[in-house]
């Protein structure tokens, strides 16, 4: 974690590209975590906003697996 509290900039990048990968908007991670910015995340709600980027990735492929 970076040292002034927030997630470091790594973190954002791995979460942003997960959102990416996953077709999940960022901005719904941001509205969730609650920031305007990923790298706004504090160092102790990374794990949170991973398990919910998880459950937002298998919400999507729920929905996906349901339209075929």
């Amino acid at each position: 974690a970076a040292a002034n509290g927030f997630i470091s900039a790594e973190q954002a990048l791995t979460l942003d590209a997960r959102c990416s990968e996953n077709m999940v908007p960022v901005e719904n991670l941001k509205k969730a975590a609650g920031v305007v910015r990923l790298a706004m995340i504090k160092a102790v709600d990374y794990e949170r906003a991973s398990n919910w980027l998880d459950a937002a990735i298998e919400k999507r492929k729920a929905a996906a697996k349901a339209a075929t």
